[in-house]
């Protein structure tokens, strides 16, 4: 039941969410307000990836589908947890894929 997240480099070298959410009931718009659909900019991803980036402007772009089950704001460090990955894939260089 949680998210499932696969992380490969994006040969443009920017950042790229492709995300299917599968959050039920009333969480569901709190994460399409910060998906790709919505104000990317308030995502965990993007903004860790930015912040990464602005430190290590070497590192490469990035191409992240996610499966969203886990909701935001529900306690479970859903997004941390996806953030975690990411900055997994960009330090140590291993493609990566959770589920």
């Amino acid at each position: 039941w949680g998210d499932d997240i696969e992380i490969e480099p994006a040969s443009n070298g920017v950042f790229e969410l492709f995300s299917n959410n599968e959050i039920i009931l009333e969480k569901r718009k709190l994460y399409d307000q910060v998906s790709e659909r919505g104000d990317i900019k308030n995502n965990i991803l993007y903004k860790t990836f930015i912040k990464a980036r602005s430190l290590f402007p070497e590192l490469p772009g990035v191409k992240i589908h996610l499966t969203k089950r886990i909701s935001p704001a529900g306690g479970l460090g859903g997004g941390s947890t996806n953030a975690a990955s990411l900055l997994n894939f960009l330090f140590l260089g291993v493609l990566f894929y959770f589920r």
